[in-house]
Formats: structure tokens, sequence, C-alpha cells
């Protein structure tokens, strides 16, 4: 296998929607072009994206016991330190395969947290409602761009 593969399929995948028929449209409005880039590499992702879970799937499944449990210690050791950790499952000649595992996000369960101060600290429903409300901060809205054909 050859040791450029990476640079390879870069070439390959900068062609798309450059070349053969599938550059952008011809217009005099400067947009079309950008527009074309964006709704060709939303597409590529799109697939790839797909391909990869697939390819996931099928290496899950290819992977021993004891790779799946070389896994799952890790997880557990993570949970349990807090420290993050990769764990290399698979070396071959052209490829090495590793899990890095990462502490998960934290978050508030808001449903417990109604609870226990009704229970422990016997607010009623009203004062934690509005306890939560006066504590809460929104995001700003997310954007999600697209670009699609006519």
């Amino acid at each position: 296998m050859s040791t450029n593969i990476k640079a390879k399929l870069f070439a390959a995948l900068e062609k798309l929607g450059k070349q053969n028929g599938h550059s952008a449209p011809t217009s005099q409005d400067m947009a079309v072009g950008k527009l074309h880039e964006y709704y060709v590499s939303s597409h590529g992702e799109a697939y790839f994206k797909k391909r990869r879970e697939l390819a996931k799937k099928e290496l899950d499944k290819f992977l021993t016991q004891i790779q799946q449990k070389k896994i799952m210690d890790t997880v557990v050791s993570v949970k349990r330190t807090e420290v993050a950790d990769t764990c290399t499952i698979i070396e071959t000649d052209p490829y090495i395969f590793s899990v890095d595992v990462k502490n998960g996000a934290s978050f508030l369960d808001t449903g417990a947290l109604k609870v226990a101060l009704m229970r422990d600290h016997k607010m009623n429903a009203t004062e934690v409602e509005a306890l939560i409300e006066k504590c809460t901060s929104r995001r700003d809205p997310s954007q999600s761009w697209k670009v699609t054909e006519r």
C-alpha cells in the first residue's frame, strides 16, 4: 500500500465539483461559485459521515471480546479517574487503530434537582420553577447553513 494514500485521496477529492462536468454553473453572479462549493462539500461531508459510520459498525463487529474488553476497561478507568486515555486495539503494517476515551460532558439533571429542592429543602413547585427560571441562561441560537439546488 502506498504511503501517500492521504495525499492521493485529497487530490482525488479536490476534483469533486470542479472537473468532469461537475464544475460550478456559469454565472455572472459571484455568489454562485461560493454556493456551489458549499453545496458540493456539504454533500461530501454527509457521504463520508455515513461511510465512516458504516465502517465503524463493521469494525465494531470485527473486534474480538478481548479487544472490546480493552476498550471498556479504558472507559471504566476514565470514568473513575476523570483522566482521558488512549488504548491501541489493532496494529498492522499500514494502520494502527486506537480509541481515545475522554471525559463525558457533565450536565445538570433538572428533574432530580427539582425533586431534591422540594423534598430536602421544603420548597413548593412554584418556588422551584421560579428559581430554576431565574438561574437559566440561554446560548445564542444555533445556525445551520444549507445550500439546495433549484
